[in-house]
């Protein structure tokens, strides 16, 4: 007569949580494949929100700037706009922080530069009319890892925040990655001398490592 093993019941509960074990990993990954899709879709739809209000304030430009209106006005409605970019810049950063499948952040950021850098030249051709209007440009390099190069990067976000909250209402705050490949920024790189991370005020101060901004004096803007 044969006589049948009786299963380890140790062995039962390690298969069953193992099953387990790979069911959640695989529904973490569904998941994650799911919130980075939902992420990428987000931020899609604010880019192509942003790029509508780009070409209307490029209308609007020049429609106040054939008629009687403020410098007042014109640059409120400038630095409205400049508000709404610097808060999509900021959703964009907690994406990216976050981020754990996928490059399409990478792409929907470059896009974002591209409109941001169109901004900057309007503010810039804007304050040849209306000088009132400050713009503080922080240049940075993307996707760095080093960590003593992402904290200094820390330092001149905050920074350039903290200083267009000082400066009031009539600044705009522009972030811009440098390193992404995009000509018309390249251009202006050149113009200004932009080699590396630096802040950029009225495309005339430039304050490139700690020391600088330690030393600065807001008086001079």
């Amino acid at each position: 007569m044969v006589t049948k093993k009786k299963r380890n019941p140790h062995n039962i509960v390690f298969l069953e949580a193992l099953i387990m074990a790979l069911f959640i990993f695989g529904l973490g990954i569904l998941l994650g494949f799911v919130i980075e899709g939902n992420r990428a879709t987000s931020i899609q739809a604010s880019y192509f929100d942003s790029q509508v209000n780009l070409v209307d304030i490029q209308t609007l430009s020049t429609l106040i700037g054939d008629g009687d209106y403020s410098c007042a006005y014109r640059i409120e409605k400038n630095t409205e706009f400049g508000n709404r970019i610097y808060e999509d810049a900021l959703i964009l950063a907690e994406y990216e922080e976050s981020q754990t499948f996928g490059r399409g952040l990478k792409e929907q950021h470059r896009i974002y530069d591209l409109l941001r850098t169109i901004f900057w030249i309007n503010s810039i051709e804007l304050k040849e009319d209306c000088p009132d209007l400050n713009t503080i440009v922080y240049l940075y390099e993307y996707g760095v890892e080093d960590k003593e190069e992402v904290q200094e990067q820390d330092v001149f976000s905050r920074f350039a925040g903290e200083l267009k909250d000082e400066l009031g209402e009539n600044t705009v705050l522009i972030p811009i990655a440098i390193n992404l490949d995009l000509a018309s920024l390249d251009i202006l790189k050149e113009r200004y001398g932009v080699d590396g991370t630096m802040i950029l005020i009225n495309e005339d101060i430039r304050l490139k490592d700690i020391e600088s901004l330690e030393s600065f004096d807001e008086s001079n803007i």
